[in-house]
């Protein structure tokens, strides 16, 4: 009796590679299920209802509020030092 073996092109390698549109499609609807379960996990008003402490994951309302004042931040700059550039984080 034949033995199965692994594809030789690799354990995560398809059989039949997915037309373009559908892997868009497939890409597209992982990242949006990600952010459900992202927001599903930090919604609720307050730290105890949550399933994750805001101080952990905070909501994704709550990071693309923070976008602003992070550009507004003196530590967060890119300067030029020596002609090269750095972004200097202060940590």
């Amino acid at each position: 009796m034949p033995v199965a073996r692994p594809s030789e092109n690799g354990l995560w390698e398809l059989r039949i590679p997915p037309a373009p549109w559908a892997a868009k499609v497939l890409g597209g609807s992982t990242l949006a299920l990600l952010v459900v379960f992202w927001w599903l996990a930090t919604r609720g008003d307050s730290a105890e209802v949550r399933w994750i402490s805001p101080v952990i994951l905070p909501s994704p309302l709550e990071v693309v509020k923070s976008f602003p004042a992070l550009w507004n931040i003196e530590d967060f700059a890119v300067r030029d030092d020596g002609g090269k550039q750095f972004l200097e984080i202060g940590l």
